[in-house]
């Protein structure tokens, strides 16, 4: 299903998207920790 892993799985829209909106970026950086450190419980 995901090839790229956990950690990639994540980060689907492109950098300056999320720049675009603070709140959007706050948003995805909580959901990119949460997503990483789901993925070191993973190895």
């Amino acid at each position: 299903m995901f090839p790229f892993g956990p950690s990639l799985r994540c980060r689907r829209f492109p950098q300056h998207e999320i720049a675009l909106e603070p709140h959007w970026f706050r948003v995805q950086t909580k959901r990119i920790k949460r997503c990483n450190s789901q993925a070191k419980k993973d190895y």
